[in-house]
């Protein structure tokens, strides 16, 4: 089971109001519980995947536990038939997993206050695929015709 906790940048939770760590930490509890073999990876919009979680305690926990550290680095081209792009490289820990439970996270941004929306998962990809990406996205249609 691969345990997302949608990461965005290397802050404490003294920094940033949140503590990641700790709600990753009982998630894996939970799971180890339950008989499951946990992963916990992500690809950080900022920092590398290690850097991020070190900052955020996650790598600790992860150490703690005994977990594997999934850092979304190597990507594999998959197909889609319908929508802008036509390819998309996924973070190969994605694929691999049976489960993906993504940690939602309250979206918050230092220049806009308290949005009150939930960032879940966002970004199944490597960070060098998120790059490219990023920079070839248009305008996605969200509703049908």
């Amino acid at each position: 089971m691969l345990i997302k906790p949608n990461l965005l940048a290397g802050k404490p939770p003294e920094e940033s109001g949140y503590h990641p760590s700790e709600i990753v930490r009982q998630a894996i509890l939970l799971v180890q519980a339950a008989g499951g073999i946990v992963s916990v990876g992500d690809s950080p919009g900022i920092g590398t995947p290690d850097g991020v979680a070190r900052k955020c305690g996650i790598l600790q926990v992860v150490e703690e536990t005994g977990v594997r550290f999934a850092p979304f680095i190597e990507s594999v081209p998959v197909s889609v038939r319908e929508g802008t792009f036509h390819q998309l490289e996924v973070a190969r820990e994605v694929l691999d997993a049976e489960v993906i439970i993504s940690l939602p996270k309250l979206k918050t941004h230092q220049m806009m206050g308290f949005p009150a929306r939930s960032r879940t998962c966002s970004a199944p990809w490597s960070a060098c695929a998120r790059s490219a990406c990023t920079c070839r996205q248009a305008p996605t249609r969200l509703s049908s015709p």
